[in-house]
């Protein structure tokens, strides 16, 4: 199996307080192609605030796998904090291989109501 890597949604901006907010970790090969992960037994998404405190999600499929793509959905509490967080995914059991993705950075923002 490649080395993975990792690729957030652009499609939504997180702020302070999101609830409902998807983060979408798709898996990659080093040539950037898809890795198809729909027979893995295990799916999680670390989330590491600013501070270096690690959120660890269960993750699943965003559709049926073979595009690489699982998915968390924030809830209340998850993103507490403004600042450059840290993404990366685990993936276990994915056609017998197991492993971590390269980080990402992403920017949560302040919110008017978190101000």
């Amino acid at each position: 199996m490649p080395a993975l890597d990792v690729d957030l949604s652009d499609e939504a901006q997180l702020h302070v307080g999101d609830v409902g907010t998807e983060i979408v970790v798709t898996v990659v090969d080093q040539a950037g192609a898809a890795v198809n992960i729909s027979g893995a037994t295990e799916l999680t998404i670390y989330l590491t605030r600013p501070n270096r405190t690690v959120l660890t999600k269960t993750a699943v499929l965003d559709t049926n796998g073979v595009n690489g793509k699982m998915k968390y959905v924030t809830q209340s509490g998850d993103l507490s904090v403004a600042g450059t967080w840290k993404v990366q995914g685990y993936v276990a059991g994915a056609s017998g291989w197991s492993g971590s993705t390269r980080e990402a950075s992403v920017e949560v923002y302040k919110s008017r109501r978190s101000s």
